[in-house]
């Protein structure tokens, strides 16, 4: 019981620090879309769009796997040998460091062969510039994920305010100069560059390596490398088929539907934020379970505490959304912006299906199942890739939004009936009560909130005011429906107590 307490105290702690570096980050980044779509205008918009997803392919194509696994083996090796960590550290930030390099080389020689492809001169520019952007972006991602093994999410937490920070001041530099949207990509490379050395040189001085054998680094550092494959290929084709649809829109609809869909998808990224904090900090924690065979029969607790955690707060965003898309996008972007709206709504069935998803990454990857992964996400892609040639010719950007939420849920739901049958999962009770409860609460809260939008007339005051309200209602639903109370979300908070186990 001790060992269960300690582990969900190290994930509420670890969620806690990751919840609010993300949510100031993203908050900070939010702003920036709004600048950035404001000032480039649909068209540009999505050929910064499209240049960006191009430099996120390029990126995990010279990962390939070894952030993920470096994570993983910091995570199981730490307790165990602090300064063998330390050593191997080193070794991969050679490889990472050439990697990128290659990586800047390699995009840079390749511009004009994605400009042709899709019919965009402005990309061959674009690509050119961010290819600085590619190398800063892979060092910067090493250096968040060793942090993350080492489970210090306070500076990861401070890393992610720091360069949104960065990046928000160098685009408000050079839009204030008169730079088009190569000026844009500019900015973000050079913010980028300034964090990633900037990081490199505080793991510096925080990893001690010690006295270990150099035979057993060399070791670590090959079984690092050797695991990291399946990674690569689950990550790659689970990017296909959550990505890739940004690439075949381009090619068959041109940038400014790229332009819209983009928005939405970035939206929607931010929208996740409380999902990406609770799988930054179950990672670690779910691969250090796997260290010791008397450590599995605590993953129910955690499978259960995940879930739960994941519904508090995603069901409301989903509610919320239909209500205030078209108000908001309307209100912050622009008219010429408001497709996005109908994108985003449509999109609201994903959020859901990755609610669900969060913890399918971290037990099968901590358990040393990666390749189970990597097939389930290989069939996903697979159908991913069919449904987008098919409906995307004839639906356009909704064929797209149908790929996405037709594939991402038969591999959601397939996975997590893995996982509950292979690690013996038991599904609480009290969890799946309080799941029905915060649904509830997210319905009631989405219906008065409609109306409040409506008669406050859904302008940018009204607009404020329907949120703020539904963060009361929302909280006030909780406490009627004995869901959560009010002062039991104030204990949440301060790190008192856990939400799944009210």
């Amino acid at each position: 019981m001790t060992m269960i307490k300690n582990v969900e105290q190290r994930n509420i702690a670890g969620t806690r620090y990751s919840f609010i570096g993300k949510t100031v980050s993203s908050g900070i980044l939010f702003i920036l879309s709004i600048i950035v779509a404001r000032y480039l205008g649909p068209d540009a918009f999505g050929e910064l769009s499209l240049a960006l997803m191009i430099i996120v392919f390029a990126s995990v194509f010279i990962d390939a796997g070894l952030n993920r696994s470096t994570q993983k083996h910091i995570s199981q090796y730490l307790g165990e040998n602090t300064f063998l960590v330390g050593i191997t550290y080193k070794k991969m930030l050679l490889i990472k460091i050439a990697s990128a390099l290659v990586a800047m080389i390699f995009l840079y020689i390749t511009s004009d062969l994605f400009a042709l492809l899709f019919n965009s001169t402005a990309l061959r520019k674009l690509l050119k510039i961010g290819s600085v952007f590619l190398a800063a972006t892979i060092l910067l991602e090493f250096g968040l994920v060793v942090l993350q093994g080492y489970e210090d999410f306070k500076r990861i937490l401070q890393v992610n305010i720091l360069e949104a920070t960065l990046k928000i001041l160098m685009t408000i530099a050079i839009i204030y100069v008169g730079l088009d949207v190569a000026g844009i990509m500019g900015g973000y490379a050079l913010s980028s560059l300034i964090m990633s050395v900037f990081l490199i040189l505080v793991l510096y001085f925080m990893i001690k390596p010690g006295k270990a054998s150099e035979h057993n680094s060399i070791r670590l550092t090959k079984e690092i490398i050797a695991y990291s494959p399946p990674i690569f290929l689950s990550t790659l084709f689970f990017l296909v088929y959550t990505k890739f649809d940004i690439l075949v829109l381009g090619y068959f609809e041109g940038t400014t539907y790229v332009g819209y869909y983009s928005l939405a998808i970035g939206l929607i990224d931010n929208l996740l934020i409380p999902l990406v904090a609770i799988e930054t900090a179950v990672m670690p924690i779910a691969a250090s379970l796997f260290v010791k065979d008397q450590n599995k029969a605590h993953l129910s607790s955690i499978f259960n505490q995940t879930i739960v955690n994941g519904f508090f707060f995603m069901m409301p965003v989903i509610a919320g959304l239909v209500v205030v898309s078209y108000s908001f996008i309307k209100e912050a972007y622009g008219i010429e912006f408001i497709e996005s709206a109908f994108i985003l709504i449509a999109l609201t069935p994903f959020i859901l299906t990755k609610t669900l998803a969060i913890l399918n990454g971290a037990y099968l990857i901590g358990a040393n199942k990666a390749n189970i992964f990597m097939k389930y996400t290989f069939g996903a892609m697979f159908l991913n890739i069919v449904l987008l040639f098919l409906l995307i010719p004839t639906f356009g950007v909704y064929g797209a939004v149908a790929s996405k939420i037709i594939s991402h849920s038969i591999l959601t739901f397939s996975i997590l009936v893995y996982i509950v049958k292979y690690f013996q999962i038991k599904i609480d009770n009290k969890a799946i009560m309080k799941c029905s409860k915060i649904i509830l609460s997210s319905i009631m809260m989405a219906i008065f909130s409609y109306f409040i939008l409506k008669i406050s007339g859904g302008e940018f005051l009204g607009l404020a005011l329907t949120v703020c309200s539904g963060v009361v209602l929302y909280i006030l639903f909780l406490h009627l429906t004995k869901a959560i109370s009010v002062e039991e979300l104030t204990e949440i908070a301060f790190g008192k107590i856990e939400i799944e186990n009210i």
